[in-house]
């Protein structure tokens, strides 16, 4: 990660916590520092790519950032019935 860059994540479950994978995207901003870990935020920007461990990537070029309150559920679930 480069300075100015933070990685947006959540855990996606698909049955319990213990199977919970990490999902993210990394947020390129001038005020990345600022942030502290941990935090929830919601963020807006532009999609681009960026180059992560010699892997591309989608990034995030954030114009607006937000510290929010934390979900009550921090896990994100799959819609089995996503396009049926």
């Amino acid at each position: 990660m480069g300075e100015g860059e933070f990685v947006l994540g959540r855990f996606a479950v698909q049955c319990c916590a213990a199977d919970a994978i990490p999902y993210g995207i990394v947020v390129e901003s001038p005020d990345a520092a600022k942030y502290a870990n941990d935090k929830w935020m919601t963020v807006s920007g532009m999609l681009a790519k960026t180059t992560v461990d010699g892997v591309e990537v989608l990034m995030l070029q954030a114009d607006d950032a937000t510290e929010i309150e934390p979900s009550k559920d921090p896990y994100v679930y799959p819609d089995m019935d996503f396009g049926v």
